[in-house]
């Protein structure tokens, strides 16, 4: 049994090989954690005359602003450069900490002395982290006392008890990264007997589960027309690859993510660092000596290698080839991708497992299988094997569901996932969701291109299959939603339940630190914080949304008013993103209009807001004849007349090479007539809210007193016959 002297005296032996990687780790420490802050502490101080001119300057914000920057920069720093420096100096320890596994005579030497292979580990384990523990510590304790000294030159004590707690909390996770990297590295020197496989192995571990994965999204982007959203969440799947997780989560503490997310990463990075810990560990007791200068000495783990990686290259090869060649070719080039990609990374595996240039087909079965695979997989999303797509569940598995339209919406949340916004309503008409469903599933099993249509995001909730469980599972999806789906989805998009989800304005919207604008005319005006009588108006638009749903989501009428709610919301990683909730008031909205005017904003007329007159442009040919313009009139502007002023079907054709167009113009300057027109009129914003459902928009021209020019909407079908008819003269 070997005494504590005798570990101890190893490990000062074991340390002595090791100096340079000790002064490496000292060296950048102390470069980056310490000079680095004293070199802020310089500049931030430079443009003051130092400390003294800086309390010279008697201005108590930007004393404070200042302690608090000096604080902040602290714990930001620390985590930021101290976090590079661990993780650069773990790969370095856990490449370089067992390099005498890699020569036979050493590995001969080292396994003959009267030390057992379990201590000679901890004792390089161990050193392994000294190596950059004691470093950063000193370089750590360094900077906060230099940095205590500074807040108090400033008057900033108070603050002291932050930093301390940063710095507590920056050994605590720096730790758990270093050792996370560090296992990394130790796992793949022990599966390795020399430093190209060790490097490879590493990469594999430390980026195969993200390059997978990125691959299979990649692949539902491409084949799945209704993909919605990863099966897995990548803020977890980032933590299967630890050169990804370490500064991923440096990146999330620094971004000051919310607790539950920082101990979820927490315990996700400390089980991976337990699990490539016991696995360095396991391979060590069970490495023989004769695995130096050898390439991967475990056949089971390099099967595992080679199979991963071989079939992510048959993927990239399939995925290369088919980007390459968009024609009807594009199958058996991406078959020949990925056959030609899958045998040659294969092969060079095993070259490199084996170092030997002979042992590329040393393992033909294997290698047909991993071709097979990858094809197998390709081909599954190709033709959608397992029917992400067509997935229809029968009416009595469906519990409920709930849809969200971008464009049937008045609540416009930045940043924000759809499925987030799917939470919230719980539909639950099953033979109205069935055939809901069986017709965005029928869509999809048809071919070409369909038309103008609505991208919708859906969540099917399905009763569970032992009710006692009760905890409903739910798939997302995208479907394409066209003009003729109305009579499906209009029971759903019209009913209490999306209205309250999309288009209510609730009390949050009207409470907190929300602000206000209003739109009349064209024209904004900053209302600020939420005036009762607004309030009045907003449980009025309420009403007249749920009275007439279908005037509401076709967006019927003239849009007379805006009245934009917007403020902050937070989000689930303890950020904050813009929200704005924009009441859209239209003419037959008389309740809603009342209101606002009782508030004292009244709807201006066209003589009010300086209008003196209206431009109708038309797009023709420049010798087309006056049938031909009225005929060209009807189709823009959507209005129907007597079949025989159609135009012949020379003027129904795309714009010619040729033809030389420009535009014709119709000009309405009578004020009965501007009158007439501004009551039709919609200002410009109303082209920014539209969906497959709701009537086009033509633009319409005005031309103001002060000079300027104004855009308008005019629905289509919406002009009187008499203004098409000038467009023949």
């Amino acid at each position: 049994m070997t005494s504590k002297h005798l570990f101890f005296k190893a490990m000062k032996e074991d340390m002595r090989h090791k100096l340079w990687m000790a002064a490496l780790s000292v060296l950048g420490n102390f470069l980056v954690l310490t000079v680095g802050w004293m070199i802020w502490r310089s500049n931030a101080l430079r443009n003051w005359g130092g400390v003294q001119g800086l309390m010279q300057s008697g201005d108590a914000r930007i004393i404070e602003s200042f302690q608090e920057e000096a604080a902040g920069i602290f714990g930001a720093y620390l985590m930021i450069a101290g976090g590079i420096i661990a993780i650069l100096t773990a790969i370095m320890t856990g490449l370089f900490s067992f390099r005498y596994l890699f020569h036979r005579n050493m590995v001969d030497t080292c396994h003959s002395l009267p030390v057992k292979r379990d201590t000679l580990y901890g004792i390089k384990y161990v050193n392994g982290i000294l190596i950059w523990l004691v470093p950063f510590l000193v370089s750590l304790v360094l900077t906060f006392f230099m940095c205590c000294g500074l807040l108090r030159q400033v008057g900033g004590e108070a603050r002291i008890p932050q930093i301390a707690s940063d710095a507590l909390c920056g050994i605590f996770i720096l730790t758990v990264i270093y050792l996370l990297v560090y296992h990394v590295g130790l796992a793949a020197v022990m599966i390795s007997g020399n430093v190209l496989n060790t490097l490879v192995s590493m990469m594999i571990l430390g980026f195969g589960v993200m390059t997978s994965y990125g691959l299979i999204i990649g692949f539902f982007n491409v084949y799945m027309g209704t993909y919605f959203m990863p099966p897995v969440d990548l803020d977890t799947v980032v933590y299967g690859s630890p050169l990804i997780s370490a500064p991923f989560f440096l990146f999330r503490w620094v971004d000051e993510a919310d607790f539950w997310e920082i101990g979820r990463g927490l315990l996700l990075s400390a089980g991976m660092m337990a699990v490539l810990g016991a696995g360095a560990w396991l391979l060590y007791r069970n490495r023989a000596s004769e695995a130096a200068e050898q390439g991967i000495w475990n056949k089971t783990t390099a099967f595992i290698l080679r199979t991963v990686v071989g079939v992510a290259a048959g993927m990239c090869g399939w995925g290369f080839f088919m980007i390459l060649v968009s024609d009807s070719r594009a199958l058996g080039w991406g078959l020949f991708g990925s056959v030609l990609a899958g045998v040659c990374t294969f092969g060079v595996m095993d070259i490199i497992f084996q170092m030997d240039f002979k042992a590329f087909f040393s393992h033909k079965v294997q290698m047909a299988g991993t071709v097979a695979a990858s094809l197998l997989i390709c081909f599954t999303f190709y033709w959608d094997w397992f029917g992400y797509d067509t997935r229809l569940p029968e009416p009595e598995e469906i519990a409920e569901i709930a849809v969200f339209d971008e464009n049937l919406t008045n609540h416009y949340l930045f940043r924000m996932p759809v499925d987030a916004r799917l939470e919230n309503m719980h539909y639950q008409d099953s033979d109205t969701i069935y055939a809901f469903l069986e017709r965005m599933v029928g869509h999809e099993r048809e071919e070409g291109f369909w038309g103008e249509t609505d991208r919708i995001g859906v969540k099917v909730t399905l009763n569970d299959a032992l009710p006692i469980l009760n905890s409903g599972r739910s798939y997302y999806r995208n479907y394409w939603m066209r003009k003729e789906d109305k009579e499906v989805a209009w029971p759903i998009l019209t009913s209490e339940e999306y209205l309250k989800n999309a288009y209510l304005i609730d009390d949050a919207t009207l409470e907190g630190d929300s602000e206000c604008r209003l739109i009349m005319g064209g024209e904004e005006r900053y209302v600020g914080r939420i005036l009762p009588q607004i309030r009045s108006a907003a449980e009025a638009y309420n009403r007249e949304v749920l009275e007439a749903p279908d005037k509401a989501l076709l967006r019927d009428g003239k849009l007379v008013a805006e009245v934009i709610f917007g403020g902050y919301y937070e989000t689930a990683d303890g950020g904050f993103r813009r929200r704005e909730v924009i009441m859209e008031v239209y003419d037959y909205m008389v309740n809603t209009v009342a209101a606002l005017q009782a508030a004292g904003f009244e709807l201006p007329d066209a003589g009010e807001l300086g209008i003196e007159s209206f431009v109708l442009a038309l797009e023709c040919e420049e010798d087309a004849t006056p049938e031909e313009r009225i005929a060209l009139a009807r189709e823009q502007y959507g209005v129907s007349g007597p079949k025989e002023q159609a135009a012949p079907d020379s003027a129904q054709t795309a714009f010619g090479d040729v033809a030389v167009w420009n535009s014709h113009q119709v000009s309405i300057a009578e004020r009965e007539e501007v009158e007439e027109l501004f009551g039709l009129l919609s200002f410009e914003y109303a082209y920014y809210s539209h969906s497959v459902f709701g009537d086009d928009y033509v633009d319409v021209i005005s031309f103001m007193k002060d000079g300027s020019i104004r855009e308008w909407c005019l629905p289509k079908g919406a002009l009187p016959e008499k203004y098409i008819l000038r467009f023949g003269k």
